[in-house]
């Protein structure tokens, strides 16, 4: 019997698969910031892609979150708990990253031209 609150193997496994995906993502995201396309379709591909990284690095912080109430609970199916409001938010997340996404791509340089030129006078 495994007393509640006691982290177990299953636990420490789970959570560190999370958090190792967790990691990839972050680096995949600093490999798309890297790219910087001047085709507009590219800006556009790039932005759903940094979109979706961002929605994966998303769903493991809330896994992290299941995975703490797994361990407080002992019960498996409390993991599911934040299901609804990762549904919940991933439309708007993925709306707002990949608009500010593209929208840097596109108008940073001109955006920062502007409050350099605005900064020596």
């Amino acid at each position: 019997m495994i007393v509640q609150g006691t982290i177990t193997s299953e636990h420490l496994l789970s959570f560190t698969i999370v958090n190792q995906v967790g990691v990839a993502l972050v680096g995949l995201l600093i490999l798309f910031f890297r790219l910087i396309p001047n085709n507009p379709n590219k800006k556009v591909i790039l932005s759903i892609g940094v979109g979706l990284i961002a929605e994966g690095i998303m769903i493991i912080a809330f896994l992290d979150v299941g995975i703490y109430l797994w361990v407080t609970s002992g019960n498996f199916h409390s993991v599911y708990s934040v299901l609804p409001l990762s549904l919940c938010l991933f439309p708007f997340l993925f709306l707002v990253t990949a608009i500010g996404t593209y929208n840097q791509l596109s108008y940073g340089e001109k955006i920062k031209g502007k409050i350099y030129s605005a900064a020596r006078k």
